[in-house]
């Protein structure tokens, strides 16, 4: 079957045009400068291209003749020619792949593709390696806006490209909701507690509410009870109703049916009897913003490294989809300004305690 137009090509697709390009350059080395301005070593996959093209360019730019024989004495000069004659044997095996007439240019675009998607899962990887090493959401976040940026120029290098507009071709594909190895992280310790505690101090302290909603969200919790009672709590205190157990069952009963809301009230008894005062409501709700933080970085990450392997769309379409990932987060980054900024206090109610939106170091692993 044919590749649809506009998709870039696969491993194996991808390495052959490395193959072919770097052939063709020995081959013409007079091309040379058809690409010499815009493609990298670091674009190949293949060690062996890396390593020819990077001294074709230190030929091109004054190291010696440009040509087969010059190619050969700068590599022995360096002591990069074996004595099984690598790397000179393999590109001798790659003249036989060269089309004729060889669209140089177009190859190199496709090297350069392959290396961008590549760049785009090292992101998500690097990503991971963060959430393996920190808990604290505020590192997290920047370790995303560093890859952000980096992805950012890898987009502008691609549309400069003069290859670029030949390899873009079709609109860009949208990748489907969790489709590909997103990894997700394993719950951090003592989220099911916090999350409980959070709504009991809320139910003790009702005034909190409108305050932790501002930078709080029912999505940031795990639990879906207590997903349910932050939102009712939510829609209550939007509408200026009283706070309490028999408002949130009443309410529960209209909107799920009696069933749920007796689900609702026994969960409600629980949150009450998790919270030790009031006073700790912002410590544990905070607790659920950080964990909530990690799992869409991580959530970020796993994204990054689907697009970058399965690499549908083109190199535009990964890069654009890739920046949408890490733009995503720009709302737990405002939630996460805003809950910086009341005074804090410790689980236990007695003063200031140490910064709380760091959690306690534990497993933060990509699990399958």
């Amino acid at each position: 079957m044919a590749r649809p137009a506009g998709r870039l090509a696969g491993v194996d697709e991808v390495h052959g045009a490395e193959r072919a390009l770097v052939a063709g350059l020995v081959l013409e080395p007079a091309r040379l400068a058809e690409v010499s301005g815009w493609l990298r070593p670091q674009d190949f996959d293949l060690p062996v291209c890396a390593l020819v093209y990077r001294r074709l360019l230190d030929l091109h730019h004054g190291a010696g003749r440009v040509d087969p024989a010059g190619l050969v004495g700068l590599l022995r000069g360096r002591g990069e020619l074996r004595r099984d004659g690598y790397p000179i044997v393999q590109v001798s095996g790659m003249f036989d792949g060269v089309p004729v007439p060889a669209r140089l240019p177009v190859y190199a675009g496709v090297v350069v593709g392959g290396g961008l998607a590549r760049q785009v899962s090292a992101a998500g990887r690097r990503l991971e390696q963060a959430c393996a090493q920190s808990r604290e959401p505020g590192r997290l976040l920047a370790a995303a806006a560093v890859q952000r940026a980096a992805l950012a120029g890898a987009q502008q290098r691609w549309r400069a490209l003069p290859a670029a507009g030949l390899l873009n071709g079709g609109p860009p594909v949208t990748p489907a909701h969790g489709s590909g190895p997103v990894r997700l992280p394993e719950p951090a310790w003592g989220a099911a507690a916090d999350e409980l505690a959070t709504v009991g101090g809320v139910l003790l302290a009702p005034g909190l509410a409108a305050g932790v909603g501002r930078w709080l969200a029912p999505a940031d919790f795990t639990d879906p009870g207590c997903r349910l009672a932050f939102d009712r709590i939510g829609q209550l205190t939007a509408r200026g109703m009283p706070v309490d157990r028999v408002m949130l069952a009443a309410d529960s009963a209209w909107r799920d049916g009696p069933g749920r809301a007796g689900q609702l009230n026994v969960l409600l008894a629980r949150a009450q009897a998790a919270v030790s005062t009031a006073g700790s409501t912002g410590f544990y709700a905070r607790r659920v913003l950080a964990a909530s933080a990690g799992r869409q970085v991580l959530g970020a990450a796993g994204q990054l490294v689907a697009l970058g392997e399965r690499r549908r769309g083109g190199p535009e379409a990964v890069l654009a989809w890739g920046l949408a990932a890490l733009d995503a987060l720009d709302g737990v980054r405002r939630q996460t300004r805003l809950a910086a900024g009341p005074a804090r206090t410790r689980a236990d109610g007695a003063g200031r305690g140490p910064e709380l939106t760091r959690l306690p170091a534990g497993r933060c692993r990509p699990v399958g």
